[in-house]
């Protein structure tokens, strides 16, 4: 039950993040301004106008004037406040999914009914009247109907979501499960992050400028709410089809970049992770036309648990190459770019970020691809056009194993 709850809260935001997402991708004007969580949940100016929308998803609620009732004086208290203090006059739209009611409310208002259904209500057995207590006039609240729009038949979750999902598709001319998991994920991050500043000018977006932040953002990143409502597995299947399903494994340089946690770092399971990657993006065999091992480069432990971490490695039967050619050697990329011999396990060990470039220029006629996997930040920065690099946030180590 408390499951089922969860979900249909985190739902009511998707909606909310959705409908945002929505007006933004909208607009005919690419540079209209539209402020996240402003006057209310989503603000948007136009050359002409600026209208602050709350935005409601209740599929399980009947519609009653009640449950729509507070917002609106809180709307009517702000456009108070701006008409007594010269404040720039705006439009208000509530726009809520009921799951049904509607036909309670009828439109357009009345000043009566006005002050009927949503300015009186009982609080602590008392009669308020919010009209009488802020002394707003009928000819206040009559200016306010006329810039208060209704309405409570909004469009299904699964509704919304696909128009969302469609304009993403067609933008970016990619197929739905890449504008889903990708873009849509992407998206609502960008919304997420812009709608928690402090400084309300920094909550303020424009098409262009998220089309543009989505077009440059090459990671994928976990969203924890969204793997949360999708379900962690579908998630995890989705990278392991689009970045490691191939019927056949190319001989190319492959780099796993992974930032280890530095809480609750379990040994045991690296190296099992490291096996992983060795057996599935190796080959060499004596049929192989091609030899090659993947190359792995650790971040977040300290250098000597890598260190006991290399030695178990090595006990376990697995030959090293970390581009040194004997003890105190400089690092040469020749050698940790040679081919591995015929049946060795073996995987190329990089020891720090800043030899990457020089093992890359070594590998010049090479295709080249590296996989990060980070907790937080991405810590490797490519600016390489020569290099595929495919950036994902994990939330915990096994998660990569399902995903390679």
């Amino acid at each position: 039950m408390a499951n089922r709850q969860a979900i249909d809260t985190i739902k009511g935001y998707f909606y909310q993040f959705d409908y945002t997402i929505k007006q933004i991708l909208e607009q005919q004007d690419i540079d209209n301004e539209i402020t996240i969580e402003g006057v209310e949940d989503v603000d948007i100016k136009t050359a002409n106008e600026v209208t602050a929308i709350q935005c409601k998803y209740y599929e399980k609620t009947e519609y009653n004037h009640s449950v729509i009732a507070e917002p609106i004086r809180l709307m009517l208290k702000d456009f108070k406040e701006r008409k007594d203090t010269g404040k720039e006059r705006i439009n208000y739209k509530l726009y809520g999914h009921y799951k049904n009611g509607q036909q309670k409310l009828v439109l357009p208002l009345t000043i009566d009914f006005f002050k009927e259904h949503f300015l009186t209500y009982t609080e602590n057995k008392v009669k308020i009247f919010f009209h009488v207590n802020f002394g707003v006039s009928d000819i206040a609240i009559e200016e306010f109907i006329s810039v208060l729009s209704i309405d409570i038949y909004a469009k299904k979750y699964d509704e919304q979501i696909q128009e969302v999902l469609a304009y993403l598709s067609s933008h970016f001319q990619c197929k739905s499960g890449e504008a889903s998991y990708f873009y849509y994920n992407n998206c609502l991050q960008v919304i997420k992050s812009f709608s928690t500043k402090d400084n309300i000018d920094k909550r303020k977006i424009s098409k262009n400028r998220l089309i543009q932040l989505l077009g440059e953002n090459k990671n994928t990143v976990f969203n924890d709410w969204y793997v949360a409502f999708i379900g962690k597995t579908n998630y995890l299947k989705y990278l392991k089809k689009k970045h490691f399903t191939t019927l056949n494994v190319s001989a190319f340089a492959r780099f796993f970049l992974i930032e280890i946690p530095t809480i609750n770092y379990n040994r045991q399971e690296i190296k099992e992770l490291i096996f992983l990657i060795l057996k599935n993006w190796s080959k060499i065999s004596k049929r192989d036309a091609t030899r090659f091992c993947p190359y792995i480069l650790l971040f977040g432990a300290k250098d000597n648990e890598f260190d006991e971490l290399r030695t178990e490695l090595y006990n376990e039967g697995i030959r090293i190459n970390d581009g040194h050619s004997f003890m105190r050697a400089a690092f040469n990329p020749q050698e940790i770019t040679k081919i591995p011999l015929v049946n060795e396990r073996s995987l190329k060990w990089v020891n720090n970020i800043n030899v990457l470039d020089a093992i890359f220029s070594e590998l010049r006629s090479t295709t080249k691809v590296v996989y990060q996997f980070y907790l937080d930040t991405p810590l490797y920065n490519n600016t390489r056009k020569d290099i595929e690099d495919i950036n994902i946030q994990y939330e915990l180590l096994s998660d990569i194993k399902q995903i390679i």
